[in-house]
C-alpha cells in the first residue's frame, strides 16, 4: 500500500488535483523552499480522500498527514471542499478516541495560486510537531 513507500519521517501530503498540485506546481515554478521531508499523492479531489489509506499511513509511523483541498464554496465539484474537511474532522476525532494526536491530520484549503501559503503550511506542520527527517535505520 501508500505507506509502504513513504519513510517514516515524512509528512504526507494529499493535493487536490484542482487546487494544491497546482499550488505545488507553482511553488516549484517559483523556485519556494518545500521541506525535503515533505512526500505527496495527488487526489482528483480532496473529498475523494479515503480515511482507510489516511489512518494506514499514520499506524505505519508517518507522524503527519496535510490535506491540501479547495476552500469552502470554491471547489471544482459542489460540495467537494465540505466533504473532505468534514472527513478529516471525522479522521480527527477518531484520533482522539484512540489516543493519538489529532493534530496528526489536517484539512488546508488552498487556492491554485497560494504557492507560498503551501510552503509555508507545510514548514509551519514540520516545524510545529517537531518532526525530524528520518535516519537510513529508520526507513
Amino acid at each position: 500500500m501508500v505507506a509502504s513507500r513513504v519513510n517514516r519521517g515524512n509528512v504526507v501530503g494529499l493535493l487536490c488535483s484542482f487546487s494544491g498540485e497546482k499550488a505545488l506546481l507553482e511553488a516549484g515554478i517559483e523556485r519556494r523552499t518545500v521541506p525535503q521531508n515533505f512526500r505527496f499523492l495527488r487526489l482528483r479531489c480532496a473529498a475523494d480522500l479515503d480515511p482507510h489509506m489516511v489512518l494506514d499511513l499514520l499506524f505505519k509511523g508517518i507522524p503527519g498527514v496535510l490535506v491540501f483541498g479547495c476552500p469552502e464554496r470554491a471547489g471544482y465539484f459542489r460540495g467537494c471542499a465540505e466533504l473532505a474537511a468534514r472527513r478529516v474532522y471525522l479522521l480527527q476525532q477518531v484520533l482522539e478516541v484512540a489516543g493519538l494526536d489529532p493534530e496528526r491530520v489536517q484539512y488546508v484549503p488552498i487556492q491554485p495560486t497560494e504557492s507560498r501559503k503551501l510552503a509555508q503550511t507545510v514548514a509551519d506542520y514540520i516545524q510545529r510537531q517537531n518532526i525530524q527527517p528520518a535516519t537510513e535505520e529508520g526507513v
